[in-house]
């Protein structure tokens, strides 16, 4: 998977950059060719961060396919906004339709959650077309921004579950952070700030493992005892 991965990254950049010189990135031409070639590359590099997830021994870069997947994002908002100043013109499917993609609403929830748990996710707001905050990707990628400020660590399991393939693989790149996150708030209510002790209140390993979206206990006691928190082991 790394190699087919590490083909296709090479060729598509090729064909970004291509789109660039062309001057498709100014503003100065559009089309419907390249609003689509451009979603299937953000598709490629979201579908590639799940499949090798946990293989940056092996070479993969995960930061570097986020950024590419970024400069993607980019491009695609950039494109249908120029598509949305446009007269209506032909190329569409009818003349009289304007050059309008209909994957609008899944990449803008992408561009979304990209940033659902940082400092800026405001930032990622802005520039939505009214309209599409109606669409149901959008719409789900909202209340993930809502689920990660509000601190609703259930809720994320339940982002995970109920998101597409595409959009539950963003959420997890948020997940380590989230979980560290989760982690400091069930130190702060369940063990107090001056107790750490055993007996005073600890939690259920197997609890906090469904907290933290663990398929069971084993697989959650190394990342909890990592961040010390206090658990027992029933």
């Amino acid at each position: 998977a790394l190699e087919v991965f590490q083909f296709l990254d090479d060729r598509t950049r090729g064909v970004r950059n291509d789109f660039m010189l062309q001057n498709f990135a100014s503003g100065a031409r559009n089309s419907a060719l390249a609003m689509e070639l451009h979603e299937r590359i953000a598709r490629m590099h979201i579908l590639f961060s799940l499949e090798l997830s946990g293989t940056e021994a092996e070479g993969f870069q995960s930061n570097l396919n986020w950024r590419e997947l970024n400069n993607a994002l980019k491009t695609l908002v950039a494109l249908y906004q120029d598509a949305r100043d446009r007269e209506p013109v032909s190329g569409w499917g009818s003349a009289a339709l304007p050059l309008r993609s209909p994957c609008e609403g899944e990449i803008w929830s992408y561009r979304i959650l990209m940033s659902a748990m940082g400092e800026r996710s405001e930032e990622a707001l802005l520039g939505i077309p009214e309209e599409l905050c109606r669409d149901p990707d959008v719409e789900f990628a909202l209340r993930a921004c809502r689920v990660f400020a509000q601190r609703d660590w259930v809720g994320v399991q339940a982002l995970l579950r109920e998101g597409t393939l595409l959009q539950a693989a963003i959420v997890h790149r948020h997940l380590t952070a989230a979980r560290r996150a989760a982690l400091g708030d069930a130190n702060e209510a369940h063990t107090g700030p001056k107790s750490r002790d055993i007996n005073s209140g600890a939690i259920p390993l197997s609890t906090v493992a469904g907290w933290l979206a663990f398929p069971d206990a084993g697989s959650a006691r190394p990342f909890v005892e990592e961040h010390g928190l206090i658990v027992r082991s029933l």
